[in-house]
């Protein structure tokens, strides 16, 4: 009986057992996922693991860094609004030996081509010289995200 849940658990994806298992099996996957990131093009993983996961109303606000949960807590608590998700991803890039000695900052920004009656703000994760935008699932340089957006705040993570 235990050897089938062993291999139940084995076929499961990343984003499966990160989302929908218990803590300590969420927690074992992250490890897992970081533990795999070793170029700058892993981060496309950390987004397509990401991008399972599921969103809801909490209280974090991007401009109160005092209500921003440590990655261990996003873990526990398994509840994510899109600033959360972002704060997960940057976690999950920047708890790593590849990326450990970046730089990081999270960007809060609008889209230029966006109107001005509709605007949706996006976070972009730095690292280094390498933006994230966790919304889009995309990375790029900042040529790019200067001809793309127009950065509001920048938040720089310690």
């Amino acid at each position: 009986m235990k050897q089938e849940h062993l291999t139940y658990q084995s076929n499961l994806s990343t984003s499966q057992i990160l989302f929908n298992a218990s803590y300590e099996q969420r927690l074992s996957a992250w490890r897992k996922l970081r533990n795999n990131l070793s170029t700058d093009d892993s981060i496309k993983t950390v987004l397509d693991v990401y991008q399972h996961c599921p969103l809801t109303k909490t209280n974090t606000d991007y401009f109160k860094i005092d209500t921003w949960p440590t990655a261990w807590q996003l873990l526990e608590r398994n509840e994510y609004n899109s600033f959360d998700k972002c704060l997960a991803i940057m976690y999950t890039v920047k708890l790593t030996e590849y990326f450990s000695e970046e730089k990081f900052s999270i960007i809060r920004a609008v889209a230029k081509e966006e109107s001005n009656n509709n605007l949706k703000f996006y976070y972009i994760i730095t690292v280094g010289k390498l933006y994230i935008d966790c919304q889009n699932k995309e990375s790029f340089d900042e040529q790019t995200f200067d001809k793309k957006y127009i950065q509001q705040y920048n938040k720089i993570i310690r």
